[in-house]
């Protein structure tokens, strides 16, 4: 019976060895600013917080921003004094092929959670960023055809960074 315990005992330590250390803070993330319902009136928002004092940089097509975050406070990255418009040079707004270069990068000396906000009025999305050390290489783009609708007519779409 003491076997059995000890072995049950090693069996739930070594489980316990292989989880993860996974976690949506990091020090460098990738995303994109897609087309957006409102079209080129949108804007994109970017919010950084992080439980140290950190700075950085959001860097896109040759632009650079930088940024500082007070510990345990939101900052909102911005293009003067407002949010990064759909005219700026990281907006993807073709639809149907490929735009190159339209890649945005947060760069921190601390990690930091980073969430991505389109908004205009009354329509908006946000997303939470993953930092570049755990993003996978596989992916599935679910969607479907909403009731009563026609198989592309819908919108919907994806963006690979």
């Amino acid at each position: 019976m003491r076997k059995i315990i000890l072995l049950s005992i090693a069996v739930l330590f070594s489980v316990t060895a292989f989880s993860q250390d996974q976690s949506n803070k990091g020090r460098d993330f990738w995303f994109a600013y897609p087309a957006h319902n409102a079209g080129t009136v949108s804007r994109l928002a970017i919010y950084l917080t992080s439980d140290v004092n950190t700075t950085g940089t959001v860097s896109f097509n040759g632009n650079t921003i930088p940024f500082t975050v007070t510990a345990n406070q939101t900052t909102i990255v911005r293009v003067g004094n407002a949010t990064i418009p759909s005219n700026a040079s990281c907006y993807i707004g073709s639809n149907d092929f490929i735009e190159v270069n339209k890649g945005i990068r947060i760069q921190a000396t601390q990690p930091v959670a980073a969430y991505a906000h389109i908004l205009n009025s009354a329509v908006s999305g946000s997303t939470l960023l993953l930092p570049v050390n755990v993003l996978g290489r596989e992916y599935v783009v679910a969607t479907h055809v909403p009731q009563g609708g026609t198989a592309g007519v819908e919108r919907c779409q994806f963006v690979v960074v």
